[in-house]
């Protein structure tokens, strides 16, 4: 059953406090006029103040009071510093032994690694029927001789690298040669010394055997040499020569001559030259 009750402005304002905040508990079904208000039920409406219940919403005042808050936003730009700090840098130092040659050996730089050169003079003394010591009471040395000399030393029959190589050895020869022998006898015309290189299986091209030799620029050739690969007997192995006189046009050139000959050229066999890597 509804009723229509007059209401005062107070009680209007009452009423649309609770259809706000609580249509669904105390005025179910209410409509709301200008002046009155229907409802449900009359019966517990006695005083305007019931309509609302005290509590901290209804207490409040239906003029809503609308705060506009204006939110500044506040650009700050920051500016971003990066701080590189570089961690100590340890180095580590490496020692690496320099490679040397023995004592009496000449070092060569090649472009294989350090090489080690040695001129070995051999001699063999005999005494001559007068007691006399002579030139050529001297033996020569061959070439199977001259290598095992080599090998006994730790080192191989060696090649000439470079020119500087090949000066080394007939400077070393010609030393030894002034101090052993009288220059002055007319029949010696000077030394010759074994180097690497012999033609094999009757190929013209000789094959070297020093394992770090490889632009031959010691190879310094006489006028007219090599020759020997068409003469009886082949001429398959290589002597440096070292004339006694040092103007002479074949001090320091090679020549070709047979593997188990003992002179050439007048020069005879004195010395080899072994090599061996630094260690």
């Amino acid at each position: 059953m509804s009723y229509m009750i007059p209401v005062s402005r107070e009680l209007k304002d009452k009423i649309k406090c609770v259809h706000c905040n609580r249509t669904n508990q105390i005025f179910p079904n209410y409509v709301a006029f200008e002046s009155f208000v229907a409802v449900k039920s009359y019966s517990n409406i006695t005083k305007p103040e019931r309509l609302c219940p005290a509590d901290s919403t209804t207490k409040e005042s239906l003029t809503t009071k609308q705060t506009t808050t204006t939110r500044k936003l506040t650009s700050t730009n920051k500016t971003s510093t990066t701080t590189t700090t570089e961690k100590p840098t340890t180095t580590m130092k490496t020692t690496t032994r320099k490679l040397t040659c023995p004592e009496g050996w000449f070092r060569s730089e090649r472009p294989k690694g350090p090489w080690c050169i040695r001129v070995t003079h051999v001699f063999k003394k005999k005494l001559s029927e007068n007691l006399q010591m002579a030139f050529n009471s001297y033996d020569v040395l061959d070439r199977s001789t001259a290598i095992g000399t080599c090998t006994e030393e730790g080192a191989m029959i060696s090649g000439l690298e470079s020119v500087l190589e090949a000066d080394f050895v007939r400077k070393r020869t010609r030393d030894k040669m002034i101090s052993t022998i009288d220059l002055s006898s007319a029949d010696f015309q000077g030394w010759g010394v074994w180097i690497n290189g012999e033609r094999l299986n009757g190929e013209e091209a000789f094959t070297y055997t020093d394992p770090y030799l490889t632009t031959r620029e010691g190879y310094i050739w006489y006028e007219g040499q090599p020759d020997g690969f068409y003469r009886i007997p082949q001429q398959n192995c290589i002597q440096l020569m070292v004339p006694k006189d040092f103007n002479d046009d074949r001090f320091g050139k090679l020549n070709d001559l047979d593997c188990k000959g003992v002179e050439a050229y007048a020069m005879s066999l004195k010395g080899v030259v072994c090599g061996k890597p630094a260690t």
